[in-house]
């Protein structure tokens, strides 16, 4: 009786031990998932967490390029002179053709004027530039600024001063202006040359006439020309970008990520006449020889071939 039990309690321990080993051979495979779900879990919060920081760094960036050029990127209004309008009053096109040159612009006004031509609405348009030096000599595009008779500057803090034109150079779109002012920031003209397609880059200006806008993108070609300067015959080295650029926008400065000026935006390729991804710079090596000109001499010189080419007959 004593030997049955003995054999009853062995094959229990037996039995209980086998169910147990069992139990553990067929759990362990679900814990090794779940221990390497936790740690997938723990390099994917750590990956995570890393791209986040690329992210804030980037962001503190843009906020710092930003900071750094506001102040000195300004607004420009252009004013042009009142025009007769067309019409009753004015005389035919054709007549004015017939007439001697001698007789000048100011008589015929008069002269319109008089027989009830009604003045045009002051025209006026709007652009942005750059401060280049600190006693108040700005940066910006030609086309900002051609034909117009009164100029107005809001500088970043709000104050708007009368500015007048140093040079233009139409041939680049680029003009130097100034305003009566001192101790103004000025921009820092990076190396154009230096830049390379997929840079991240900052335009800042007044598209649609919203003061201090601050878009971002990355230049994405370099070399372009567009024939859209000088009526087709400029010099055009243009560096390209998808940065948001609008109407407003020209004059104002495309900027690497260090806070350097390295393109004038000047223009888009758009169908509609916004922003479709597709803007065009003046780079900044350029419009650095352009600028040094104006400032020396008020003009850009250039050679010219002296000869005279014709047909032979």
């Amino acid at each position: 009786m004593l030997q049955q039990w003995k054999n009853l309690s062995v094959t229990l321990g037996a039995v209980m031990c086998g169910a147990l080993l069992t139990g553990v051979v067929m759990s362990w495979p679900q814990r090794l998932n779940q221990q390497a779900r936790a740690e997938a879990r723990v390099a994917l919060s750590a990956e995570a967490e890393e791209n986040l920081k690329h992210a804030e760094g980037l962001s503190a960036a843009f906020r710092n390029v930003s900071d750094s050029l506001r102040p000195s990127v300004v607004s420009i209004s252009a004013e042009a002179t009142p025009r007769l309008a067309s019409g009753q009053g004015s005389l035919p096109p054709e007549l004015r053709r017939q007439l001697p040159p001698w007789l000048g612009d100011d008589l015929l006004r008069q002269f319109e004027g008089q027989q009830g031509g009604a003045p045009r609405p002051q025209q006026g348009g709007r652009g942005s530039g750059v401060v280049i030096r600190a006693d108040g000599y700005l940066l910006t595009n030609n086309h900002v600024v051609e034909g117009a008779e009164t100029l107005k500057v809001q500088l970043s803090d709000g104050r708007k001063l009368d500015a007048k034109v140093i040079g233009t150079d139409p041939a680049t779109d680029l003009a130097v202006l100034k305003v009566d002012a001192t101790g103004l920031q000025a921009a820092v003209l990076g190396d154009s040359e230096a830049v390379q397609v997929g840079d991240w880059v900052v335009a800042i200006g007044s598209p649609f006439g919203l003061d201090q806008t601050v878009t971002a993108g990355i230049i994405s070609g370099k070399h372009r020309v567009q024939g859209i300067v000088g009526g087709g015959n400029g010099f055009e080295d243009f560096l390209q970008t998808d940065a948001a650029i609008n109407p407003g926008n020209s004059g104002g400065p495309l900027v690497n990520l260090q806070g350097q000026v390295i393109g004038i935006n000047t223009a888009i390729a758009s169908r509609t006449g916004g922003n479709a991804g597709v803007g065009f710079a003046i780079p900044s090596n350029l419009a650095s020889s352009i600028m040094d000109a104006i400032l020396k001499d008020g003009r850009v010189q250039r050679g010219r071939l002296g000869a005279l080419i014709q047909d032979l007959t």
